[in-house]
């Protein structure tokens, strides 16, 4: 399954019914719930970032993403990654390889 939210506090919505109600956390914003179905939480401004028109614009969004289990957008991934100015264009997006994630 996959969902799109809007906001960090969609994003935040989802997770925690899906993480919070038995389910387990995985990296690159997938996550299973309590009764093994994958679901892949992803933020449109997450979507957006890695097809940014600048290269170095996108790698950054894509490296910071790769750190991450939850997604998190804006101020909570630059606290978190230590990079001030990855989200910049307020932009971010992924394209994650981890096949293992989605069983």
């Amino acid at each position: 399954m996959h969902r799109a939210p809007g906001d960090q506090a969609e994003t935040d919505r989802y997770w925690n019914a899906i993480v919070g109600n038995g389910g387990q956390e995985s990296a690159c914003g997938w996550c299973k719930d309590k009764w093994g179905l994958s679901w892949k939480i992803t933020p449109i401004v997450l979507t957006n970032a890695v097809t940014d028109p600048d290269p170095a614009a996108a790698k950054r969004a894509f490296d910071a993403m790769m750190q991450m289990k939850k997604i998190a957008t804006l101020l909570q991934s630059r606290r978190r990654v230590g990079v001030q100015s990855m989200f910049d264009h307020v932009k971010f997006g992924h394209r994650c390889r981890h096949g293992d994630n989605r069983s």
